[in-house]
């Protein structure tokens, strides 16, 4: 997902946060540890390389309060960090179609710009009704669909090949891949 937003946007860093255990997720099929080791690999051998104008971070902002973190406690406490900063949230259209069950979606939309990466065949209407719906007149930050070619693969769809012990060759980045395949 990450390649579609660096290739459509402008921005003057990408921070890249594992939560501990996200709300209404299962437990992390990884450690904290593991998850961090693993982007910052992602950083390291593919995203610092393939956008060398890019800058990358990796935040433990909420591995470290050891609970299950919702989004826009992270962006308050990241505003109270950087108060000039301008965010932008980077979800697939699997969470843009629920957001509004997010916790206090309507603070989180005044905060962020949401960038949306398609993950199914809609239509850009679908996407701008839903916009319209619960987004209009809320004072936001807006909301960035990206026209991409749908992605056909989710987190989920990992994991559960993961615990299948299915091979994700073919769906990660190769640094990420022998990582995995090194803790079996």
């Amino acid at each position: 997902m990450i390649h579609h937003i660096l290739t459509s946007l402008v921005l003057d860093e990408v921070i890249l946060i594992p939560n501990y255990i996200g709300p209404n997720k299962p437990t992390p099929l990884f450690k904290s540890y593991e998850r961090i080791q693993m982007i910052n690999l992602l950083i390291k051998n593919e995203l610092s390389t393939q956008f060398e104008n890019h800058k990358f971070k990796c935040s433990d902002i909420e591995i470290k309060q050891k609970k299950s973190c919702f989004t826009i406690d992270t962006i308050d406490q990241l505003k109270k960090r950087a108060p000039q900063d301008n965010y932008c949230l980077l979800i697939g259209s699997d969470n843009f179609f629920s957001f509004h069950q997010w916790k206090s979606y309507k603070d989180l939309i005044k905060q962020v710009t949401i960038c949306v990466v398609k993950r199914d065949n809609e239509t850009l209407e679908k996407y701008q009704d839903y916009a319209e719906t619960y987004f209009k007149d809320q004072g936001n930050q807006g909301v960035f669909i990206l026209n991409n070619q749908p992605l056909s693969v989710a987190s989920s769809e990992i994991r559960k090949k993961i615990l299948e012990r299915e091979s994700v060759l073919e769906l990660l980045p190769e640094s990420i891949y022998l990582y995995i395949k090194g803790k079996k």
